[in-house]
């Protein structure tokens, strides 16, 4: 996808949605576009590998971290995280919004994706 500046704004359109990131998870394990000024935007590679990894003892044992903050700790923001074959998409929604509207807004997006063979 050329232009994932208009990829991010389109997601931010949802007004339940507070904050997008769309990360490498093949050979290139960087933040690709996120919102600017994001907490997402600050996903690093090391997370990318503790999600993605073989290792699930791990990830078990010491949960979810996204940019540095532990998942349950985010202000009661759900966090929805999908994958491609070349990337992950995480979705964080608003204060108070259900995790149920980010998976089936997830869906959406990542057959979407999928289609443009991402």
């Amino acid at each position: 996808m050329g232009d994932w500046k208009g990829f991010i704004s389109a997601v931010l359109q949802d007004q339940r949605i507070d904050d997008v990131a769309v990360v490498g998870h093949s050979n290139n394990r960087c933040v690709w576009a996120s919102r600017p000024g994001g907490l997402l935007a600050a996903i690093s590679p090391q997370e990318v590998d503790l999600l993605t990894g073989p290792d699930r003892h791990t990830f078990l044992q010491t949960g979810l971290c996204l940019a540095g903050r532990r998942c349950c700790g985010l202000d009661g923001r759900s966090v929805c995280i999908g994958r491609t074959p070349r990337a992950l998409l995480v979705l964080m929604g608003r204060r108070g919004v259900h995790g149920g509207m980010l998976n089936k807004k997830m869906h959406k997006l990542i057959r979407g994706l999928c289609l443009q063979g991402i």
